[in-house]
């Protein structure tokens, strides 16, 4: 059974794997640039 969340619900953990995989990196807020940083300063030195 698929269960609907309204959108502010919705919640996606950026994991070292998501980081590894992808070659340009989009973020909506400063907030979520700053979370990823503090996060995964090792793995985003070569991307965009």
């Amino acid at each position: 059974m698929l269960v609907q969340k309204k959108v502010n619900e919705l919640r996606l953990v950026t994991t070292e794997g998501h980081i590894g995989w992808s070659d340009l990196i989009f973020v909506m807020e400063k907030k979520h640039r700053r979370r990823l940083q503090e996060k995964f300063l090792y793995k985003l030195k070569y991307k965009q």
